[in-house]
């Protein structure tokens, strides 16, 4: 499909791509702008993730110290509390202060977002978080070809296919 035809104007071009793909003529130009504007790239046209932007945080600064206060203080001590009665007790915090309460996956995405070998030093000790955070001396020994295969499940743009010899006519004789 080409969009502009010789001695044929754009908008007119315009409308038989949007015919063709089946979409709005009005998302048809934005399309066509986003490529001009990003020199006929194919990632200009890539759909822009909605909602909020990964990372961003919603809720008032000070139930964000509240949660973070919280899981230090109840959470990341060697007498191990439970998620959930942490939980409880930032919601009976932020409700005696009159802030609105966090549910709970926000609280649990806070505290996955710790570091892990920090929250696991914390409640099991020094010790314990070595043995499995440290790094472990090692090798891979293999003894027969293909013994050991890995594979990338990365998607992509590009299809391999083998090559198919071409088949030669034979004259007759």
């Amino acid at each position: 499909m080409e969009l502009e035809k010789k001695g044929e104007p754009i908008s007119a071009a315009i409308g038989d791509a949007a015919w063709e793909l089946g979409l709005a003529k009005s998302h048809t130009w934005s399309l066509y702008r986003r490529l001009r504007e990003n020199d006929a790239r194919a990632t200009a046209l890539e759909l822009d993730r909605r909602g909020p932007k990964p990372g961003s945080k919603r809720i008032a600064e000070d139930v964000e110290i509240m949660i973070d206060e919280s899981l230090r203080r109840y959470y990341l001590v060697r007498e191990r509390s439970s998620f959930l009665r942490i939980w409880r007790e930032i919601r009976a915090e932020c409700e005696a202060k009159g802030f609105q309460p966090p549910t709970r996956k926000t609280v649990k995405a806070r505290l996955d977002a710790m570091d892990q070998r920090e929250v696991f030093r914390k409640r099991r000790g020094a010790e314990e978080a070595d043995k499995v955070f440290a790094a472990r001396p090692g090798r891979l020994e293999v003894s027969a070809p293909l013994e050991v295969v890995q594979i990338d499940h990365t998607t992509s743009d590009i299809t391999l296919v083998p090559a198919v010899p071409k088949l030669r006519h034979r004259t007759q004789m």
